[in-house]
């Protein structure tokens, strides 16, 4: 059986922050410094990071797939976010779902001019609903603290100043599911909500 390719969209939240000086802008731009290392000033100003609208932030498209790229080659595994899944404590649940998932790529998409984020994942044969209901609900959590929490913590640099991008943003519909069928996106009979205690 062919694997089978999943597609999920979520709303995003960016952030935009200012060069603090001209000087701070081309030492980082010569340099071809993709994202904020962590260690050194990350030449931003401190006082004028505002969010800015998923239309306003699709110009940023490109350069946050590349830094998303680039943090997942850091995981060391062709199934990025999924090596997560592999965990010698999990629940049977889990182990289940870390035997047929076989990868979990976020990246950002372009929809109706609004930047939205998407998961991709990939699996060798379809997911029970209630194993399906966990991995959409292990990526919220990997979304609002894990792997995306790290993500925003780091500006990935643009000419006009650092953008900064959040996966989570809470909703009463954070996935909206879609599967690659022949002749387009055939939106799935899966739904999935948060639970009332996570808004």
């Amino acid at each position: 059986m062919p694997d089978k390719v999943l597609r999920y969209f979520s709303p995003i939240k960016c952030f935009f922050s200012s060069w603090a000086s001209d000087e701070a802008r081309d030492r980082i731009l010569n340099d071809k410094v993709l994202r904020f290392d962590g260690l050194s000033d990350d030449g931003l100003s401190d006082d004028d990071s505002v969010e800015i609208s998923a239309t306003e932030a699709v110009p940023f498209m490109d350069v946050i797939n590349a830094a998303i790229a680039a943090d997942l080659a850091s995981i060391g595994s062709e199934r990025f976010l999924a090596e997560y899944l592999d965990y010698h404590k999990a629940p049977p649940v889990q182990v289940i779902a870390n035997e047929i998932v076989k990868s979990i790529v976020p990246s950002i998409e372009e929809r109706d001019g609004e930047l939205w984020g998407v998961t991709t994942i990939t699996i060798s044969k379809d997911l029970e609903p209630e194993v399906m209901a966990f991995v959409l609900e292990w990526l919220s959590s990997q979304y609002s603290d894990g792997w995306a929490d790290n993500f925003l913590q780091f500006p990935i640099y643009v000419q006009e100043g650092g953008i900064q991008v959040s996966f989570w943003k809470p909703t009463r519909e954070v996935f909206h599911p879609y599967t690659s069928e022949p002749g387009g996106w055939t939106h799935m009979d899966i739904e999935f909500e948060l639970d009332e205690s996570s808004e």
